[in-house]
């Protein structure tokens, strides 16, 4: 039995909700892991390296988003 189109979109949009919020949850350990490991207690993030990993970020978005059009 097909999935309606109302059906299979909720499906993608929860699957990506939480695989979203995994690697959110598993960037932040990696980031407090590393941050402990240099003896740094509450680290400061510059401005030029947000922007780089925002970039980053939308790159992989953009990768993503193509997947369907393949």
């Amino acid at each position: 039995m097909e999935p309606t189109p109302s059906e299979w979109k909720t499906r993608t949009l929860l699957l990506g909700g939480f695989l979203g919020a995994m690697a959110g949850v598993a960037a932040a350990f990696f980031f407090i892991r590393s941050s402990e490991s240099a003896g740094v207690g509450r680290p400061s993030v510059q401005p030029q390296a947000a922007l780089q990993a925002g970039i980053g970020v939308m790159g992989v978005l953009k990768q993503i988003a193509s997947l369907a059009e393949e």
